[in-house]
């Protein structure tokens, strides 16, 4: 599904330095220094809404006791999180977990182009950290319902709609059956996806 060269959404890119401070890859050089400094057993990774959760509470009480790292960057598409990962941002590191978050910023591509995207993301972890449960959480703000149902049909995933909660789906199958709220238990998303391999 990631189509390779021909999936603009999942062609690895470092982001552009817009600002001109270099503070793009001023975090990812952090990033990748706390990856030879930190035993994580939960790795965050995404764009502006994995970098958010560290403002919050939620992130003091629940993730900080897991060793939790957060390596989100506000502006980044698949695209730039790609790079990142295939940069350094999982070496050194053995998490137990790796939540992605990704996709909103991904405003120049179709749905099927950053599910690709996310897909090219899953696979390149699945290589590089094989010991690791993948979570895959989906930002209902940019992509409509009928677009997470495409996701799903995509990748060939069946929807389970949870009844205490319409708007928390779960994709079955190859994914074990955990709600967001058990998994990781914080309602910062609208949809979550585990994928086990």
């Amino acid at each position: 599904m990631s189509q390779g060269d021909s999936n603009p959404a999942a062609i690895p890119h470092a982001a552009e330095d817009i600002q001109g401070d270099d503070r793009w890859m001023s975090q990812h050089n952090r990033f990748v220094l706390d990856c030879k400094d930190k035993e994580p057993d939960v790795l965050f990774v995404g764009d502006f809404m994995v970098q958010l959760m560290q403002q919050y509470e939620i992130w003091r009480e629940l993730f900080s006791p897991l060793h939790a790292l957060n390596f989100g960057i506000g502006g980044d598409t698949t695209r730039h999180v790609l790079w990142r990962l295939k940069n350094g941002e999982l070496e050194n590191i053995k998490p137990k977990v790796i939540v992605v978050w990704v996709g909103t910023n991904n405003h120049e591509n179709t749905a099927e182009e950053v599910a690709g995207g996310i897909e090219a993301i899953v696979q390149l972890i699945n290589t590089r950290q094989p010991q690791a449960k993948i979570i895959v959480l989906v930002c209902s703000l940019w992509w409509v319902e009928t677009d997470i149902f495409r996701l799903g049909q995509l990748f060939n995933w069946p929807i389970r709609t949870y009844p205490d909660d319409q708007r928390h789906q779960l994709f079955t199958g190859k994914m074990s059956r955990v709600t967001m709220k058990e998994k990781i238990k914080v309602q910062l998303a609208s949809w979550t996806v585990e994928i086990l391999h």
